[in-house]
C-alpha cells in the first residue's frame, strides 16, 4: 500500500489585531478608543484587546504580552523594549482564533499613549506575531482649569472670592496663596 499526498502544505501565519479601550471596573462598559480622551478626574482605565488567530494550523498555543509606550508627546507605535508590560495571558485556540484582554491599568497624565500586543508560540513551525502599536495610539488631553468667582460685600467693600480648578497633568504641585 502506497499513500500519495497531492498538493503542498500551507505555510502556517500568525496574525496579532489589537484595539485600545477605555472603560471602568465593569469589562462590560469597555469601548474602543476612538477619538482623544480627557482626564477631567484625574485618571483614566484603559486596557487592549488582541484577537490572536494562526491560520494553517489546528492546535496551537503561546503567550501574548501587553505592553503600554507613553505619555510620550511625538509616540506612533510601542514595542515591547520601549513599552511597559501589562500583562501576559496564555492562549490557544483552533482556526477561529482568539479574543483576550489585557489587565486594566490607570493612566495619571496627559499625553499620547500607544499600546502593543506580542505573540510568542510554544510550538515549533508556528511563527511568533505582533501588532507594533499602529493604530493603537490614542491622546490623554489634560483637564481644562474652570475659574467661578462670586462678589459680596457692600459698595463700599467689593470682595471677589474665586474657585479655581486647574488642569491636571499627572505631576508637580498646587499652592494656596490666601491674602485675604
Amino acid at each position: 500500500m502506497k499513500d500519495f499526498i497531492i498538493g503542498t502544505f500551507e505555510k502556517c501565519e500568525t496574525e496579532v489585531k489589537t484595539n485600545a479601550q477605555v472603560g471602568s471596573g465593569d469589562p462590560l462598559t469597555y469601548a474602543d478608543i476612538t477619538g482623544p480622551l480627557s482626564i477631567s478626574d484625574g485618571s483614566l482605565t484603559v486596557r487592549d484587546r488582541a484577537h490572536v488567530r494562526v491560520k494553517n494550523a489546528g492546535d496551537w498555543s503561546g503567550v501574548l504580552d501587553f505592553y503600554l509606550c507613553g505619555p510620550t508627546p511625538d509616540i506612533t507605535t510601542c514595542t515591547s523594549a520601549a513599552g511597559h508590560k501589562i500583562d501576559s495571558v496564555s492562549v490557544s485556540d483552533g482556526t477561529a482564533g482568539v479574543t483576550v484582554y489585557s489587565a486594566p491599568t490607570t493612566v495619571t497624565a496627559a499625553g499620547r499613549y500607544c499600546w502593543s500586543a506580542h505573540f510568542a508560540s510554544d510550538i515549533q513551525g508556528i511563527p511568533d506575531a505582533w501588532d507594533d502599536g499602529t493604530n493603537e495610539c490614542f491622546d490623554v488631553m489634560p483637564r481644562d482649569p474652570a475659574i467661578s468667582t462670586i462678589a459680596t460685600g457692600t459698595p463700599a467693600e467689593i470682595r471677589d472670592d474665586a474657585t479655581v480648578v486647574a488642569a491636571y497633568l499627572g505631576t508637580g504641585s498646587t499652592t494656596e496663596d490666601d491674602r485675604g
